[in-house]
């Protein structure tokens, strides 16, 4: 196997590890979801920094389906509950309402462009390029910066303890599902 079809193979397995785990959202524990999620999300980075592709010319091909997403942010979310939402860089402190982070839109949004590309796959067995190119485009224009917001929060959560901070927001509290 050459080493652009063994990170072919790398880069699929992962995206398919990846939408599986999503899929069984409504199956796990929050807490055991979101460790296996840390996984997942180091696989994923590990397997597109192999990928060597030249800038895509043209734009990012996102054709959303708003319901779907919003049906599995949803889904996401309920599990979440109050690890949800975190802070970002420059969001204003000291107001709940003021994060703007969200574990359940970085998921949405990484598991629909990785299913694009397994979706891509699957439609053109031969043109493995043209996922690669959805995927490395996705990666650079969008879902890459969700899989380094969403493992910094995971990291936040899980050395912390699963505890709440001293305003009471969550650095982990059980969400009573576990």
């Amino acid at each position: 196997m050459s080493t652009s079809e063994q990170n072919l193979h790398n880069m699929a397995n992962a995206a398919q590890q990846y939408c599986n785990l999503v899929e069984t959202v409504d199956q796990l524990h929050c807490e055991e979801w979101i460790r296996q999620m840390a996984v997942v999300l180091a696989r994923l980075h590990a397997a597109v920094a192999t990928l060597e592709m030249e800038p895509v010319a043209g734009g990012y091909p996102a054709a959303p389906n708003f319901e779907a997403r919003f049906e599995l942010f949803s889904r996401i979310r309920e599990l979440l509950g109050d690890y949800d939402g975190y802070w970002l860089e420059y969001d204003k402190v000291g107001e709940e309402a003021c994060k703007s982070g969200s574990l359940a839109d970085d998921f949405t949004d990484i598991y629909f462009d990785l299913k694009a590309g397994l979706d891509w796959l699957e439609a053109h067995p031969q043109d493995a390029d043209g996922a690669l190119a959805l995927w490395h485009a996705g990666y650079k224009m969008h879902w890459g910066q969700h899989v380094v917001d969403a493992s910094r929060q995971i990291y936040t959560l899980i050395s912390a303890g699963w505890h709440r901070d001293a305003q009471g927001g969550p650095t982990g509290a059980s969400d009573g599902k576990e």
